[in-house]
């Protein structure tokens, strides 16, 4: 996939790193170039996804219908870069953990970017991507959305503890028009929140 916006994708490096927006360091810019470079040979994108024009009885309650409420219809998707980019940030773990902390931030970045993009292919004016455990929502609610979407035809498995492997892998609802602005409102995790006490968001 032809890479687009890549000032914005670094952009979002540095926020997975804490870095305040605008915020840039020589050193960690040409780790991240280093990273996404890497990352982008070793990752092997996929991603699973399911239609729908009616709440599914797991989605049929806040705040999936709050969040979908503009949509005609929605998806759920599973989507991962594979263990390939997982084993690399284990072994990086044991000899550089300077730049394995750069590399991991930039592939959680990079699986953002390309399932952005590839939504973009499904809607012309698709939502943000609405993953369980945000905005209130419930974390376990993955369970019985796995059991729909089938992570594990791409190679995704769901742990109990709702960890999923390989970990740079997400399952999220994307609805196909954009009226619901992004906000940290009824998010669970807003009185601790590290980015907020640092002036920064977790999203664009």
């Amino acid at each position: 996939m032809c890479l687009k916006n890549y000032s914005n994708l670094k952009e979002n490096c540095y926020l997975y790193l804490g870095y305040r927006k605008g915020v840039h360091d020589l050193r960690i810019d040409s780790l991240i170039d280093k990273a996404l470079d890497e990352i982008k040979v070793l990752s092997q994108f996929k991603y699973e996804y399911q239609r729908f024009s009616e709440f599914i009885p797991i989605l049929n309650k806040e705040p999936y219908i709050k969040f979908l409420s503009s949509s005609t219809e929605y998806i759920i998707g599973a989507m991962t870069l594979g263990y390939n980019v997982e084993r690399r940030i284990k072994m990086l773990s044991k000899i550089d953990m300077e730049y394995m902390v750069v590399f991991d931030a930039c592939a959680s970045a990079y699986l953002e970017f390309l399932s952005d993009n590839f939504e973009h292919t499904i809607y012309d004016n698709p939502t943000y991507r609405f993953c369980p455990g945000y905005g209130g929502s419930k974390a376990e609610d993955l369970k019985e959305i796995a059991k729909i979407i089938e992570p594990e035809k791409i190679g995704i498995v769901l742990l109990d503890s709702n960890i999923m492997l390989p970990q740079k892998s997400m399952i999220g609802i994307v609805g196909n028009k954009f009226r619901e602005k992004k906000s940290c409102n009824g998010c669970i995790n807003i009185k601790d929140c590290k980015y907020r006490k640092k002036g920064i968001l977790c999203y664009n």
